[in-house]
């Protein structure tokens, strides 16, 4: 997927990996609950939110969230709005992912689970989906 950085006007986006502040951290909790199937919330602790830096214009969140009673790791992935003024260059969005990844589910190729979409608002087009440790 290739894409022209642009700067988030949304969330802060790290030089490296690093926890949210404490509103962003609620707005991230609010989320979740309102996406996730049976998500009471993210988990507690210092780590269960962390910004992942290295994405070219797309944000990307490893959160632990509790589901079904059990703290599960999720990857939360996307685009921030942007103004009309702003140039953008994708070859696929965000749902386009979203749609090809369930492509290749339904053919039995191993790839991250998708768990919602995130309702189109301040934070832009995105997804939930498995959290896979690894580069």
């Amino acid at each position: 997927f290739f894409a022209f950085s642009l700067p988030n006007k949304t969330l802060t986006r790290p030089s490296s990996e690093m926890a949210p502040s404490m509103e962003e951290r609620e707005r991230l909790n609010t989320i979740v609950r309102s996406c996730l199937p049976n998500c009471e919330g993210l988990a507690d602790g210092n780590d269960s939110v962390l910004q992942i830096s290295g994405g070219a214009s797309a944000c990307l969140y490893r959160l632990e969230v509790i589901m079904n009673n059990q703290k599960q790791r999720v990857c939360l992935r996307y685009m921030p709005p942007v103004n009309s003024s702003d140039i953008v260059i994708s070859s696929l969005s965000i749902a386009g992912q979203a749609e090809v990844i369930r492509a290749a589910t339904a053919t039995g190729a191993p790839v991250p689970k998708i768990w919602a979409e995130l309702p189109r608002g301040d934070l832009g087009e995105g997804l939930f989906m498995d959290w896979l440790d690894g580069e």
